[in-house]
């Protein structure tokens, strides 16, 4: 452990931000995050169906928030947030009951796409995944039901998670 160099007495605050599944309008255009990759892959049809997956869901402008909030807390009142671990997520929803919202929003606002609802058999998906580098990053997740705790990031960060799927 080196101590301050030259006598600089700054110390290094650090907090860290986890979001779930992130969903939303797209900020940049030609950007693409995981989420929105996987999407893609479900509409185009490269996917017949749906993993049987538990998603926690933000919204990526609540998303957006939390950080900006937590960079102005850091500034405001150092040391508060330091070591500090925060769950980003509004909701948790199954797969294919995402996609059935999605469906919902494509046909109301007249949008040629479809993504598929039926469940993939998870024994399948888990064999899948000892082939398949990107199933393999999901494979122990299946069929298992999560929920996060974001009580901490709307006392501390001020965060209302008003933003939904539905």
């Amino acid at each position: 452990d080196h101590g301050p160099v030259g006598g600089d007495t700054h110390t290094t605050e650090v907090c860290t931000l986890h979001p779930g599944f992130i969903v939303g309008p797209a900020v940049l255009s030609g950007s693409a995050s995981s989420s929105v990759e996987g999407l893609a892959k479900l509409l185009s049809g490269k996917i017949p169906g749906v993993p049987i997956l538990h998603n926690p869901i933000v919204d990526n402008r609540d998303c957006a928030l939390a950080h900006l909030n937590a960079l102005k807390l850091m500034i405001s009142e150092p040391g508060k947030l330091h070591g500090k671990r925060f769950s980003l997520v509004k909701e948790s929803i199954w797969f294919d009951e995402m996609t059935v919202l999605m469906n919902n929003y494509f046909t109301e606002n007249s949008i040629n796409l479809k993504a598929p609802t039926k469940r993939l058999n998870t024994r399948l998906l888990k064999f899948a995944a000892h082939f398949d580098k990107q199933i393999g990053t999901i494979g122990k997740l299946l069929g298992q039901e999560y929920y996060f705790n974001s009580e901490p990031s709307k006392e501390l960060l001020g965060i209302e998670y008003h933003r939904s799927l539905q």
